[in-house]
């Protein structure tokens, strides 16, 4: 028998489904496993993940509940072929929650695929436990507490193991603890909301840079079909001027060192007989070429 705890918040924020999947996976195949809960709950579908992980394990497993199995950490509990919990172990179950942000119809679409999350959850334990599922449905609208006590009266759990001898003070801790744990299961429902916007979040940032991306490549690729139809009519000028007879443009010969005044280089101009060659050298040195004009004046 191998021990996996699964004590903490079930997804990113806590222990995913990878990271629980592994330790699955480095249980020997012959031996069962017990996971053992104390955990808030947490993501729905790192939850189902782990729930099919467990059950695609040759050796079989069971659950323990050791302190408190609320919203997705329950429905572990629920469906394991067998549970036992401790005498102070809680339960609860409630509404699959979430949060949107988009237009009306984006929310609603939402709020159908909550509730689809929702009819499984309700499914599988209306299947546990033999209750009818308008029942179990009640229960999670009304979100629901239960001790270890209540949950074996409903079925949902095998049995409750004996207290320590060292906790049987805390004998009365699930009357006492309800109030408490509920305040913090409401503050980690905030949080949990507050995740949830940030994600999405996230997600339109993504959609918003695979948008700007895809845009991008579009463009790139218009700029590639226009620099391929350039290429094209290059070559095309290229044989016609072949066809023609006209002698490709030389290569502008440079001015030697030397040659840097103006008058040396209106001089050099002389030299050039080819007119394309004579029309890119003025362009290129067109302020000396007037400078040395204006001075060719000046002396006359």
């Amino acid at each position: 028998m191998t021990e996996l705890y699964l004590y903490d918040t079930i997804g990113a924020f806590g222990i995913s489904a990878n990271a629980f999947i592994e330790q699955i996976q480095a249980v020997p195949a012959d031996s069962a496993i017990t996971v053992c809960i104390n955990s808030d709950g947490g993501s729905v579908t790192d939850g189902n993940a782990i729930i099919a992980a467990l059950q695609r394990h040759p050796a079989g497993y069971t659950a323990r509940v050791d302190g408190l199995a609320a919203s997705m950490a329950a429905v572990i509990a629920f469906t394991a072929p067998s549970c036992v919990a401790s005498d102070g172990a809680m339960f609860m179950v409630h509404n699959v929650q979430g949060a949107a942000s988009g237009d009306a119809d984006e929310i609603r679409a939402y709020a159908d695929i909550i509730q689809k999350f929702n009819d499984s959850i309700v499914a599988r334990i209306a299947a546990k436990t033999g209750k009818s599922v308008e029942e179990i449905a009640a229960m999670l609208d009304e979100e629901t507490w239960l001790t270890a006590q209540e949950a074996l009266d409903m079925g949902l759990i095998a049995s409750i193991t004996a207290p320590l001898a060292a906790a049987a003070q805390l004998k009365e801790f699930p009357i006492v603890a309800k109030a408490q744990l509920g305040n913090i299961v409401s503050e980690l429902k905030s949080l949990r909301e507050i995740v949830a916007v940030k994600e999405n979040e996230i997600l339109a940032l993504r959609s918003s840079t695979t948008e700007l991306q895809s845009k991008y490549e579009a463009e790139s690729a218009k700029t590639s079909a226009a620099q391929s139809e350039v290429n094209k009519w290059k070559e095309l000028h290229a044989q016609l001027k072949a066809s023609l007879g006209i002698a490709p443009a030389a290569v502008v010969p440079p001015i030697a060192a030397a040659a840097k005044s103006p008058t040396e280089i209106a001089a050099h101009l002389q030299t050039i007989t080819d007119p394309v060659m004579r029309s890119q050298y003025f362009r290129d040195h067109r302020d000396a070429l007037l400078a040395a004009n204006n001075a060719e004046r000046a002396r006359k």
